[in-house]
């Protein structure tokens, strides 16, 4: 923690600290993973992760009849399917770290939302 946080830190109440670390707590790349699957986006989530299942199988299948192939034709051609098949894998991963990373912003800007409507009640505004 820097020293921007401690003030932060300090600069809140403890009641108002709780209530964030209660719904906003800061977790590690598996427990943005699971988290992933517990959203609105679940299914989403779980799509990619089969989609990356059977593109890695498709991928070593297609790696298997590259190096069986007989002639070289058949050799270059099962080395394009399996190229084209881990750069899709490469894509869907991206994709899926990209939808990992939205969710944390939005984790952010809530905290932060959470955050301005405690210090408004503790300086007394109405909130609008």
């Amino acid at each position: 923690m820097n020293e921007l946080d401690d003030v932060l830190k300090d600069a809140l109440d403890p009641g108002s600290a709780d209530v964030e670390s209660a719904d906003f707590t800061i977790r590690d790349e598996f427990g943005e993973i699971f988290d992933s699957f517990r959203g609105q986006s679940r299914m989403i989530s779980l799509m990619w992760i089969v989609d990356v299942l059977v593109l890695t199988a498709l991928g070593v299948f297609t790696a298997v009849l590259m190096f069986r192939a007989e002639d070289v034709r058949m050799t270059v051609i099962w080395a394009a399917a399996t190229l084209g098949l881990v750069m899709t894998i490469g894509l869907t991963k991206i994709g899926f770290f990209m939808m990992l990373n939205r969710n944390r912003v939005v984790r952010e800007v809530k905290r932060l939302e959470l955050r301005i409507a405690v210090l408004s009640e503790r300086l007394g505004g109405d909130g609008g």
